[in-house]
């Protein structure tokens, strides 16, 4: 089972919050959370990861088997923990969700 890996406290730390929505599609199956090309981390259904990352541009990619997310560019600043929420794409998963790009939608939580 994915836990939530979030720090107690955010302070003093750079990096991102990638938090999953709860949801019933794809509720099974961790989402594989890349950065910059590499795996980074997996994300249960519901459940929240921090990673940290140096200041600068990092792109960041979602899977789930052959559904995954169009790449994202995001800019971290140092001192900054920006929070992602990743959710399935309802529109897309309504159709037979085999090798979807866009199956995944991640969007900075303001």
């Amino acid at each position: 089972m994915y836990r939530n890996k979030v720090p107690a406290t955010l302070s003093g730390l750079t990096g991102i919050v990638l938090r999953r929505e709860r949801a019933i599609p794809d509720a099974f199956f961790p989402f594989t959370i890349e950065l910059n090309g590499e795996v980074k981390d997996k994300i249960g259904n519901g459940r929240s990861v921090f990673i940290e990352l140096q200041p600068g541009t990092h792109h960041i990619q979602m899977r789930s088997g052959s559904r995954y997310s169009i790449p994202k560019e995001i800019i971290v600043k140092q001192g900054q923990v920006n929070i992602y929420e990743a959710s399935v794409n309802k529109a897309v998963a309504r159709r037979i969700p085999i090798g979807k790009e866009n199956f995944i939608l991640v969007n900075r939580s303001f």
